[in-house]
């Protein structure tokens, strides 16, 4: 029998960043839309849900396509909420009763450029390794090795004990950083683990223009610029 995924995109009312981010228009459509969109695409995915707590975000939401069966539970739309696991276990159990579903993929509306294809991907990934988390990464462009801590008197020591910090960068061992444009795992490791974050993760690497993230304006302006470039 085949195993039936559920999308969800996580799109709460509040923003710090950008007031009312998720339903900015970028490209003059709603930065929940792009994702919307996408997801409705795939071909691996068997219902896209829109989680939110905002009445004007869940009536754009079920314009695009998306299904929005209820208005989140406010407790679940505070800042502090981490989406991982907390949200995507949450959202798992509230929608199991309607959407019964053997595997949840999150997707982040602030991600407007991962694609149906990286979507996909991502769940084949999962498929093949049913017992692991997997997530969408980027190269990284300031290695770890490189990094810094300061202490109070601004004295900079190396995160890292390692002779490698003055090689070349093509000379460093690769390295990666989570995006979270994609978020995979089998629902019963939400329902049945203490800490499923101690599980294995698989990265399926992204480029850098799926990995523009839309946190503060800095963000969207690049976002619109690529669109602009692309419109030319």
């Amino acid at each position: 029998m085949k195993k039936k995924i559920l999308g969800v995109i996580p799109a709460r009312g509040g923003s710090k960043g950008i007031l009312r981010k998720n339903i900015k228009k970028l490209g003059g459509v709603p930065l929940v839309v792009h994702t919307i969109n996408q997801a409705l695409k795939s071909e691996k995915l068997d219902f896209v849900v829109v989680s939110t707590d905002d009445e004007e975000i869940a009536k754009i939401a079920k314009n695009a396509g998306a299904l929005v069966p209820s208005l989140r539970n406010k407790k679940y739309a505070e800042d502090h909420v981490p989406l991982v696991p907390d949200l995507i276990k949450h959202v798992s159990d509230e929608f199991n009763e309607k959407y019964k579903h053997d595997m949840i993929v999150l997707l982040e509306p602030t991600y407007p450029f991962r694609n149906s294809q990286t979507i996909d991907k991502c769940i084949s990934t999962l498929e093949e390794n049913p017992d692991k988390w997997v997530v969408t990464v980027t190269e990284t462009k300031q290695h770890p090795f490189r990094s810094r801590k300061m202490d109070s008197e601004n004295i900079l020591s190396p995160f890292f004990d390692d002779d490698r910090i003055f090689l070349q960068r093509q000379d460093l061992p690769k390295a990666y950083s989570i995006k979270g444009a994609v978020y995979a795992i089998h629902k019963k490791y939400l329902q049945t683990e203490n800490n499923i974050l101690k599980k294995d993760w698989l990265g399926v690497i992204i480029d850098q223009k799926q990995a523009v993230d839309i946190d503060d304006m800095y963000d969207f302006f690049l976002a619109q610029a690529i669109l602009n470039n692309e419109d030319k």
